[in-house]
């Protein structure tokens, strides 16, 4: 039996949808990585997952906002 092992990672990225974030994950799927994409946008975060392919996956988030919450 022959054992397969990832060495393949995932990332989670807040601010990905634009400029030092989306390279990021751009360069991170470039080598077989998954990413993580956070972002305010709704509509920017669509696009961007879109664009990026099934190695990327994401939610929108505002981190400025005490009273958000994740769930």
């Amino acid at each position: 039996m022959v054992a397969f092992m990832s060495t393949h990672r995932t990332y989670a990225i807040i601010g990905g949808t634009s400029g030092i974030g989306l390279a990021l994950a751009r360069k991170l799927i470039e080598r077989g990585d998954h990413v993580f994409l956070g972002g305010r946008s709704p509509e920017r975060l669509a696009t961007t997952l879109t664009t990026l392919g099934d190695r990327a996956s994401g939610r929108t988030v505002e981190i400025t906002d005490k009273t958000w919450s994740p769930r």
